[in-house]
């Protein structure tokens, strides 16, 4: 097909789309746009083809099977399955869906995906060894998916699903066809695992994410959570020649209810998905078709509501799913009927049907669509067994015009009315009409003119002719012979055709009546024909009796002669029957076989597909990894190279797809086009390039920085290898700050208000004063203010802080002022120490040090003279001072001490910071030794607390002006050792006489001494 025929036919049907608002009992209303002129709307040359093979194709429909892959698919099914996969759902379902794939998939297009989790690590045996993965970012519970935000109500966030097989595009319109999915397809429902490619059971089921993730698929694209692969829409643009009326549907195949989000949310999924979305020009509605294996829930009957299919389809195994998913995809697999719609969608309206005006006779005036579907809705329940072709003047009146105007042709015959013109535009002038006489003409009202005006067999009948005037009896209920009877002796009267003989017969007079002369019997007359019309038959003969030979007879169904026995017809052959319309030898469309080729059709008709093909078998691919070699098959009508990996077009994925020996070269397939690589990392949906999506700034474009200016620029996309696409280096505007830079990109910095400026700002604290805020030189500055400034020592607070004078550093060292007379000489030692010269607030002060001061009794070198504590005069004595820390309450230098006995009085001095009594002899206990030792007044006294002043035995006794311990002594009895002497002594306490005691003998020795002297 040219690129103009594919343009013509969009354009074509675009406007009748344009046109269709409403549908009546199946038939359409048309908009008043089908009362245009004839080249306005008209089919192409080949929809009016009578010939099927010149017809464009049909678009197929698109199914999406989402199938749920959670743990409810694992639950046990009685009844065993044609595959003799396991006994569960999951068995019976994958079996059924095979099947399906392998009965409609040259009828209509399919894709496929999982639930949001992937398996890996399976061996050939399903499924050992097999793990699940859930998606990055996945919440609510294993499998339900991630959940980024995206502000949609309803967890429209949610991403549920995993699509493993595209759908394979319908390309009619821009050949060559795409490559068939079926053997992938095909490959997840195999019951083989050895590629960990098989449908599975495990998690939770989001439904909900499951139909939102399709949704953005066909509305855009979908990527894979963990980056790629990033999967397209199939769907065209008006632009391309894409159909408008090509049927799109999801398939959810479902075991278990919503788990992971609201049971609701997955009702308004299925709910936006059928208010559809807006692509290439056409606005797609999606239908959401949900077969339930184990029993159709509350639940999935909600979502096949919202999704436009009234009710869910329950089954319980294999067979039932089977029939079901065959009765939800022959939904759209629909045959072309005559009702002014196209409704196998391939451009074409009623193609093969015949066509009709109606004009200048009674029918329906409309002006409007509606008006006109309320015409066809009324004919329509005229129709009857007893009436089966219904009250023709109910049909809408139809132009010439309009009968080759799809929008506006009948598809009813309207038949002919007698009055010399064409009414159903059939190239016939009053067929199957009755006329008479000589010339024919069409019946009229009776007048008297001696002709049978009105058809009806009699002549001037009704006394159109005034009083009775005798004439031969004739039978049209009248006295024509004036006898008094009507018709009485008339002959009957031939009718019908001659030939058949079943269309000949006779109107026979009614029984005659007595009448006035000359008069007229109400309803008399000739009876109808008594002929015997018979269904028209492809025969050669008028059955129906209407005049014209095999009219409306249906072309047959037929081979021509000379075509090969044993064809094999079929959805799947190449061959197809002709047409043979009625009294023709020809046969039209006949279809033949030809050599077979891999094209996935029967092309020899014998009743296999593509068997034995040329070409097949033979090595191919490329032996360049990730390529790998493979053996050319012919796989569901396309030549594939089987076994290998081939050659992909390079893209962004860490991967030598192309097999060059180089990853992610450029050019990339799914790169952005020259000068068209700008973007945003800005988060939204305003923009898409291969699962990254952004939404610019205000001012800037997609791709773009608009009207922004510098500092501002667009990102670049760039390849992350297997990251997929990133964008890099994207400077988009922000608020404006205070900062020299024009941040929200307008041209102009520091602009508009910031937070603060105008408040007042600065202290009145001391001696500032405050002022406002103000942006000045890109940065918020206080201005009109009398700032702090630092502190100087003059009584002010210079630096505002509330204290006047405060952190002035020190002027240096000083020594504190004392009087030199009072305190003469050097003064330096401790504790006298140098100040420092402070600002007190009065001005700069020596503060912190110390001077000399009059010497006390502290422990101190008060007067710093280098003597602690010395005696003499103030102030560098202590002399005559109080003792500062009494007991004793004394002045230093005073007496100190008692004169009784044999103590002596001292002075009070200080020593090591104590008053003390130096000087003084001090009491001590009482000895033998003439003297009062501790001065209480008595000598040699025993006191009681005190040890014994003399041993055991003896006294302390006095013999002149010695005193000494002495015992008893007297003649005999107690003698007294040598160099003693026996005499008499006084008590050395009381003076008193105590008798004689053995006293040392001064004498002794005295005679030797006097010698030596």
């Amino acid at each position: 097909m040219s690129a103009l025929s594919i343009l013509t036919r969009a354009l074509n049907h675009r406007a009748r789309f344009s046109r269709f608002t409403a549908v009546a009992c199946g038939f359409s209303a048309f908009a008043a746009a089908s009362l245009a002129a004839p080249g306005a709307s008209a089919e192409p040359a080949a929809c009016l083809s009578p010939d099927p093979s010149q017809w464009p194709a049909a678009a197929k429909p698109y199914f999406m099977i989402a199938f749920d892959t959670s743990t409810s698919m694992a639950l046990p099914v009685a009844a065993s399955n044609a595959c003799g996969y396991p006994n569960d759902r999951l068995g019976h379902a994958r079996c059924a869906l095979k099947k399906a794939l392998l009965a409609y998939s040259g009828q209509a297009h399919f894709g496929l995906s999982s639930l949001a989790t992937s398996q890996a690590g399976c061996s050939s045996a399903c499924f050992s060894g097999c793990t699940y993965n859930d998606f990055p970012g996945n919440v609510t519970g294993a499998g339900c998916g991630p959940e980024p935000a995206c502000g949609l109500p309803d967890s429209g966030c949610r991403a549920g699903a995993n699509i493993l097989v595209p759908l394979q595009i319908d390309n009619f319109y821009s050949p060559p066809p795409s490559p068939s999915n079926v053997p992938e397809l095909l490959n997840w429902v195999d019951n083989n695992c050895v590629d960990s490619k098989e449908l599975y059971a495990s998690g939770n089921t989001p439904l909900n994410g499951a139909l939102r993730d399709i949704h953005r698929y066909l509305s855009n694209q979908w990527t894979n959570p963990i980056g790629a692969p990033t999967f397209t829409s199939p769907l065209g643009s008006l632009a391309q020649g894409e159909l408008p009326c090509r049927s799109v549907n999801v398939i959810l195949v479902a075991g278990g209810d919503e788990s992971c989000d609201a049971a609701v949310d997955a009702v308004d999924a299925a709910a936006d998905l059928f208010a559809g979305f807006s692509k290439g020009g056409i606005a797609w509605n999606v239908k959401t078709h949900v077969v339930s294996i184990g029993g159709a829930t509350a639940g999935h009957n909600q979502i096949a509501a919202a999704g436009g299919t009234s009710t869910a389809n329950g089954v319980a195994n294999e067979a039932e799913m089977t029939r079901a998913l065959g009765a939800v995809i022959r939904t759209a697999l629909k045959a072309e009927t005559c009702d002014n719609a196209d409704n196998n969608c391939n451009g074409c309206t009623d193609e093969g049907y015949r066509h009709y005006c109606n004009q200048g006779q009674t029918c329906c005036v409309w002006s409007t669509p509606a008006e006109r579907a309320t015409c066809i809705s009324a004919y329509q329940a005229s129709i009857s067994a007893g009436n089966p072709s219904g009250n023709l003047t109910m049909l809408p009146c139809t132009t010439a015009a309009q009968a080759n105007d799809p929008a506006a042709w009948l598809c009813y015959n309207p038949q002919e009315t007698c009055d010399g013109n064409d009414n159903n535009c059939q190239n016939g002038v009053d067929e199957k009409t009755i006329k008479c006489g000589n010339p024919a003409h069409c019946p009229t009202t009776e007048v008297c003119n001696g002709t049978d005006d009105d058809c009806d067999g009699m002549i001037d009948e009704n006394s159109v002719c005034g009083s009775c005037v005798p004439s031969p009896e004739i039978c049209d209920g009248c006295d024509n012979d004036c006898d008094g009877m009507a018709d009485d002796g008339a002959a009957s009267v031939p009718c019908g055709l001659s030939s058949p003989a079943s269309c000949a017969g006779l109107m026979i007079c009614k029984t005659p009546q007595a009448v006035q002369p000359g008069g007229c019997v109400p309803g008399g007359g000739l009876l109808p024909c008594n002929n015997n019309p018979q269904v028209e038959l492809c025969d050669g003969i008028d059955n129906d009796c209407d005049g014209i030979t095999d009219d409306n007879i249906a072309s047959v169904p037929c081979v021509p002669p000379g075509a090969p026995q044993g064809i094999v017809f079929g959805a799947s052959s190449q061959c197809q029957k002709g047409t043979q319309a009625c009294g023709s030898n020809l046969c039209q469309g006949f279809v033949g076989p030809t050599p077979e080729i891999c094209d996935g059709i029967d092309n020899n008709c014998n009743g296999v597909v593509d068997e034995g093909v040329l070409g097949a078998g033979m090595p191919c691919g490329v032996n360049q990894p990730p390529c790998q070699p493979g053996i050319t098959a012919c796989v569901s009508g396309a030549m594939v190279c089987q076994g290998g990996v081939p050659p992909a077009p390079e893209v962004c994925d860490g991967i030598d797809n192309n097999c060059n020996g180089n990853v992610d070269e450029v050019p990339l397939a799914d790169g952005p086009a020259p000068g068209q690589n700008g973007c945003w990392t800005q988060p939204g949906n305003c923009c898409a390039f291969n699962g990254l999506t952004w939404c610019p700034p205000a001012g800037a474009t997609c791709k773009g920085t608009g009207s922004l200016t510098p500092p501002c620029n667009e990102g670049k996309l760039i390849c992350l290898g297997s990251s997929g696409w990133a964008c890099s280096n994207a400077k988009p505007p922000s608020a404006e700050l205070c900062d020299g830079m024009d941040n929200d990109c307008n041209g102009i910095s520091d602009d508009g208000f910031f937070p603060g400026e105008g408040q007042v700002c600065g202290s009145d604290e001391g001696a500032c004063q405050s002022g406002f805020l103000d942006c000045v030189g890109g940065k918020l500055d206080c201005v009109s203010d009398i700032p702090p400034v630092p502190e100087i020592c003059d009584g002010l607070d210079n630096d505002c802080n509330g204290v006047a004078d405060d952190a002035i550093p020190p002027a240096g060292a000083c020594v504190v002022p004392y009087d030199t007379i009072l305190f003469p000489g050097n003064r330096s030692h401790p504790p006298c120490m140098q100040g420092q010269i402070l600002c007190t607030g009065f001005g700069f002060e020596c503060v912190g040090g110390a001077g000399p001061a009059p010497e006390v009794c502290d422990g101190v070198d008060n007067d710093c003279d280098g003597v602690i504590d010395e005696s003499g005069a103030q102030p560098d004595g202590v002399d005559g001072t109080p003792n500062p820390m009494p007991p004793p309450a004394v002045l230093f230098g005073e007496a100190c001490g008692t004169e009784t006995g044999a103590c002596q009085q001292g002075q009070y001095a200080c020593l090591n910071g104590l008053a003390a009594c130096v000087g003084a002899t001090n009491p001590i206990t009482e000895s033998c030794n003439c003297a009062d030792d501790d001065c209480d007044g008595t000598v040699d006294e025993q006191d009681p607390g005190n040890p014994s002043v003399c041993g055991a035995g003896t006294t302390c006794a006095k013999s002149g002006n010695a005193c000494v311990c002495a015992a008893p002594c007297g003649a005999g009895k107690y003698p007294c050792p040598a160099g003693q002497k026996c005499q008499a002594v006084t008590s050395s306490e009381t003076g008193q006489p105590i008798g004689n005691y053995c006293m040392p003998d001064p004498c002794i020795g005295c005679a030797q001494e006097e010698v030596s002297q």
